[in-house]
């Protein structure tokens, strides 16, 4: 259970229950805090790791409940226990969930995001969020997710998976643990055994995900919103719950350094973990060790730690920590969305969250906790209410966006920016080695017998795969296309910030690979585009091999120039022509633009534009496009710059005459580069005649 669920409702309460430890509601306060300030742009990158703290607990509270149920009544009440859970959990979820729905109905885009939050919504209510948000975005730490209000609900229905199937596994296990003792046999340790197998076997799963950065595999096999790979982290806690009678023979003084170890442990989380590192992981150990030590410390007998846990403070923040949790995080996402690039209004809502999160905390949250039991058909009843509310409301929301509010601007905005581009839509945006692919994978006008058209790069050789392919179509000629997003098409390895090594490696294996095949293909035209961005970031790293990587500015700019001129003479030295794309103005900066950032209302007003001096991009880019010009000339290439098309009267404009052009400030819409089809046309006729000039110049 997340923050707040245990129903530890208050220091005084606490006391009067010796079963409730108020110094586990207090460490709900300190995951709460973390995430909170994580969430608000504080300087706490590793803050996120809040709801692994959650997870440690809930582990531990619920097999602790449980136990004690099997212990005094032999059996364990599965309809009270998921009736219970339901009114501490839903009734308050399901009042968030339906405001967050109407509320972004009018701030958030209807480009992505009210889409993904309608779905999220329905995923939320019936406990799949972690699924819909793990089909709707690229990561936790991606901008896409962050456009998500109700992002963090994905932590909810893992814990909600979690409870669907662990009381019965526990059930299990302690029956048969009952027929061994019945038998004269070892039993107490069977659900030790089962829960230990549980952490193994998922803590494995997660390590071999991180070993292998297998982002090819589906969720929900694996991955950050996973329950397989986060079930050991609630294991590790019923673990602790379990074995309890042993923990209490440990020592004052062994309980003490626990707890101090324990708690070092997770203050020191949110600076030692950040969002660059596999996750979970290896580092996902600190908290969660952390969390068992502090609990296990506790156990024994008050100490300096948990005696402070328990003050009033820490336990009032822990009992309204699962209504915070709930709210912080929409409140900020809209706050962000209305006052942009404002870090301090994100402090600001994460303290103003606290306003709904009480208010619900003090109507909806502990009076459907406090509910007596209900008849079946009263419960019944309840169920449907709380569900359907927000269900509806997603639904509304949903069908709205998907008819673009019945607005023409908004429907053409969509029409524009929604729909994927050409190698995208045809599973060639990935790392996939063109090897394993058929003769007709990432295949254009197959039929056509002029000479062939190759397109590779990366995901900037994507937003143009209809105006070439369109240009095939011209000239008579297929197309085939590579374009895996963040690989480029050069010889060189390219390391940026956060990246580990083996994707490096990947990456270059892949345009390795690639190169080769291109050298076995019937010669025709290479359409090389790339992304600026890897160049003109000063923390991206370049060379030719591993060891000779370097970020020094003038280092970088000649193993840049090498290693475009290498790859261009490969592919000469093959029989093809080889046309390079100048990459397209970037929008970067002040001027840094994404269409989903555009609220409905925005669009309808054709509010939803960006506009950047040319003389800016030339600035960004301009050493770039002088480097690439100069790799033609030495190579005899051919080069077509989109500048003049994009930006007319030296102005970039995202929407010109009512085309959409960018869908962010670096990426073409289809549209866009179904317009670009001519100067791309007239670009491949030209690089063949370059080809043919220079191959009959003499040497």
């Amino acid at each position: 259970m997340l923050p707040g669920n245990s129903g530890l409702l208050s220091q005084k309460a606490a006391a009067a229950r010796p079963n409730r430890r108020p110094d586990i509601q207090g460490l709900r306060a300190v995951a709460l805090v973390m995430a909170v300030a994580f969430h608000a742009g504080l300087p706490v990158p590793g803050g996120f790791v809040g709801v692994d703290i959650f997870f440690v607990i809930s582990g531990y509270v619920v097999a602790l409940m449980l136990q004690r149920e099997w212990a005094s009544t032999g059996s364990i009440g599965f309809r009270h226990f998921y009736l219970r859970r339901f009114q501490r959990l839903t009734p308050a979820l399901a009042v968030m969930v339906s405001c967050t729905v109407v509320i972004s109905a009018l701030v958030l885009s209807p480009l992505g995001t009210q889409q993904a939050t309608a779905l999220t919504a329905a995923g939320s209510m019936v406990m799949l969020a972690n699924v819909a948000i793990a089909a709707t975005t690229f990561g936790y730490f991606g901008a896409d997710a962050n456009a998500n209000p109700l992002l963090t609900t994905w932590s909810l229905s893992v814990e909600e998976q979690f409870y669907l199937f662990f009381p019965l596994i526990l059930f299990l296990s302690w029956m048969v643990a009952r027929r061994i003792r019945r038998s004269r046999g070892p039993g107490r340790s069977i659900p030790i055994l089962v829960m230990g197998a549980v952490t193994l076997v998922s803590l494995g799963l997660a390590l071999w995900v991180v070993d292998h950065r297998i982002a090819h595999v589906p969720f929900p096999a694996v991955g950050y919103f996973s329950p397989f790979t986060r079930a050991w982290e609630f294991a590790a806690g019923a673990l602790l719950a379990l074995g309890l009678p042993g923990v209490r023979a440990v020592g004052r003084r062994v309980a003490l350094a626990c707890s101090i170890v324990g708690m070092a442990m997770l203050v020191a989380c949110p600076w030692v973990i950040n969002g660059a590192q596999p996750y979970p992981g290896v580092t996902t150990l600190l908290p969660v060790i952390g969390t068992l030590l502090v609990i296990l410390g506790g156990v024994v007998e008050r100490n300096p730690v948990s005696s402070v846990l328990a003050t009033g403070p820490f336990v009032k923040l822990g009992d309204w920590s699962y209504s915070v949790y709930l709210w912080h995080w929409p409140v900020i996402v809209f706050a962000a969305v209305i006052w942009p690039g404002n870090a301090l209004v994100l402090v600001l809502a994460a303290l103003l969250s606290f306003v709904p999160a009480l208010i619900a905390f003090r109507w909806v949250e502990e009076p459907s906790r406090k509910l007596p039991p209900l008849g079946r058909t009263r419960t019944a009843g309840l169920i449907a209410v709380t569900l359907a509310v927000p269900l509806a409301l997603a639904m509304l929301l949903w069908v709205a966006v998907d008819h673009g509010y019945w607005n023409t601007s908004v429907q053409a905005y969509q029409a524009a920016v929604l729909p994927d581009h050409l190698t995208t839509d045809s599973g060639c945006l990935n790392l996939r080695s063109p090897s394993e692919l058929s003769d007709t994978d990432c295949l254009w006008n197959a039929s056509a017998s002029g000479r062939p058209i190759y397109l590779v790069g990366d995901s900037h050789a994507d937003h143009l795969s209809e105006a070439v392919v369109g240009a095939g179509t011209a000239l008579g000629s297929p197309v085939r296309a590579f374009t895996p997003g963040g690989c480029p098409l050069v010889a060189a390895y390219l390391r940026r910030p956060g990246l580990l090594p083996s994707i490096v490696d990947q990456c270059n294996d892949y345009m390795s690979d690639r190169l080769a095949w291109l050298e076995q293909q019937a010669p025709g035209i290479v359409v090389i585009a790339n992304s600026d961005g890897y160049w003109t970031s000063p923390d991206v790293a370049v060379g030719p091999t591993l060891d000779t990587m370097t970020t020094d500015p003038t280092l970088r700019r000649a193993k840049i120039s090498e290693a475009l001129k290498s790859t261009v003479e490969r592919l000469q030295r093959s029989g093809h022509d080889v046309l390079l794309v100048q990459d397209v103005p970037q929008f970067e900066g002040a001027f840094a633009w994404l269409a989903s950032d555009c609220s409905t209302l925005q669009i309808a007003r054709a509010a939803c534009v960006q506009e950047m001096p040319l003389q800016e991009a030339r600035v960004n880019q301009g050493w770039v496009h002088d480097l690439i010009e100069g790799v033609a000339k030495m190579t005899s290439a051919t080069t077509v710059d989109l500048t003049s098309e994009l930006c007319p009267a030296n102005a970039c404009l995202t929407v010109v005459d009512g085309v959409v052009r960018y869908r962010d400030s670096e990426h073409l819409t289809v549209p866009a580069s179904e317009a670009l089809v001519p100067q791309f046309t007239r670009a491949v006729r030209a690089a063949v005649a370059g080809g043919i000039v220079r191959r009959q110049s003499p040497g």
